[in-house]
């Protein structure tokens, strides 16, 4: 992503996760609806497409009608301002899709996720979450599985999100302060014989609230993720937690 000017302060980023058999005509029609979620925001036409490097619109056109993509696709504003930037990317062995979405805080968080569900509405939902930062770089690099200082909490393993493990059945990457988990996730037992659900609103864990699609924005208090993700990373529900090493016994 050369050339992205980052000095704006973009705040949040959308990272969501539906199933996906790879079909070319379906995917020239997520495409055209990305492309119109971008206009909607940015209320101009005037856009710009990366898939590997710059391209126009009509070559990304043809390369997702001939199967020929092998990259994420980027859609954002022609002029370097950053105020909006759309990806998504097909992973075709794991029938999967990531969509992203960063932008500023003028936007609503709630009414993008609603517009992301309306787009993927036929799709099953795996989970998402939302991240804040205050440079596109580091909500980039976090996406695609980078450590980044200030974002990637201390628990995490920031190198291990990839693969096969860009999704793993109903499981979560890791909890942050916003997660976007479907009912089968709530529904999850935890090894002290809870749902995660239960566990959720027996112990104040933050609020659950709808939707769509079955799903929920969890809202989780900033102050006790570490204790969360601990205990859900015992569970075996998040997937980067890093378990803690025992302490080193003296000879």
């Amino acid at each position: 992503m050369e050339n992205i000017n980052t000095d704006r302060k973009i705040l949040y980023g959308i990272d969501m996760y539906f199933a996906f058999h790879y079909q070319k005509e379906e995917a020239l029609n997520f495409f055209l609806g990305i492309e119109n979620l971008a206009k909607k925001y940015l209320q101009t036409n005037k856009l710009r497409y990366l898939a590997g490097d710059y391209v126009s619109r009509e070559m990304l056109i043809t390369m997702l009608k001939e199967d020929n993509l092998n990259s994420s696709i980027y859609i954002d504003k022609s002029e370097y301002e950053d105020e909006f930037l759309t990806t998504i990317k097909f992973f075709k062995e794991q029938e999967t899709l990531q969509f992203c979405i960063f932008f500023q805080k003028k936007y609503s968080i709630k009414a993008m996720v609603s517009d992301i569900f309306a787009l993927f509405e036929k799709q099953k939902f795996f989970y998402g979450y939302a991240l804040e930062s205050d440079t596109l770089e580091g909500l980039l690099s976090h996406n695609i599985c980078q450590y980044w200082e200030g974002i990637t909490p201390e628990k995490e393993n920031g190198l291990f999100w990839r693969g096969e493990y860009h999704y793993k059945n109903d499981l979560l990457r890791y909890v942050y302060h916003l997660n976007f988990i479907s009912q089968r996730t709530l529904n999850l037992n935890l090894y002290n014989g809870e749902t995660l659900n239960e566990w959720i609103l027996k112990n104040h864990y933050g609020t659950l609230t709808d939707i769509g699609k079955g799903a929920k924005i969890w809202e989780a208090p900033e102050a006790k993720l570490n204790e969360i993700n601990d205990f859900l990373g015992e569970s075996g529900i998040v997937v980067t937690w890093i378990k803690p090493k025992p302490p080193r016994r003296l000879p």
